[in-house]
């Protein structure tokens, strides 16, 4: 199949008839589904069960976090660095868990960070327990005190997802 601006999509093809109670066809039905769309169920599916397994197994929570990071990376795309932040005992800072792409330097920067209702987007979304999803890091007031270093490390935009 191809849309509109001429990008070929691969699909499942699928069609069967509608028949009467004489079995006479009087109509079909034809499914598309897109085909990568698909893949990426089955591989979202293929992680949860990889991630169950390591927790069966007793990896460590450490090397299930960065199993998933890169999962979510390779799902994602080269453009997708991804990381897990964990809330501290005290239940006011973040610490980092899981970030095997994210840069060193930014990982000790935000390590310790104290939530807050305007803290960039994992320390909102933890204070405020929902999504945070920030599309300009340059704009947004929530990015104010960690502008500089967000874009000193490539990072344009920016969503959290409390758990």
């Amino acid at each position: 199949m191809e849309k509109h601006d001429g990008t070929i999509i691969p699909v499942l093809f699928s069609a069967s008839p509608i028949k009467d109670e004489d079995q006479k066809i009087l109509g079909g039905i034809v499914t598309l589904v897109d085909s990568d769309s698909r893949d990426r169920t089955d591989r979202i599916l293929q992680c949860h069960n990889e991630v169950l397994e390591q927790i069966i197994n007793d990896h460590s929570l450490p090397d299930i976090l960065e199993n998933l990071c890169l999962e979510i990376e390779q799902h994602f795309g080269a453009e997708v660095l991804a990381a897990i932040l964990l809330l501290d005992e005290d239940g006011c800072h973040l610490r980092h868990g899981a970030g095997p792409s994210v840069p060193e330097s930014y990982k000790q920067a935000i390590d310790g960070l104290a939530i807050g209702p305007t803290v960039g987007a994992c320390g909102a979304a933890a204070y405020l327990k929902q999504p945070v999803i920030i599309s300009d890091i340059s704009t947004h007031p929530n990015w104010a005190q960690f502008r500089d270093l967000a874009e000193s490390h490539g990072l344009r935009a920016c969503w959290s997802m409390p758990i």
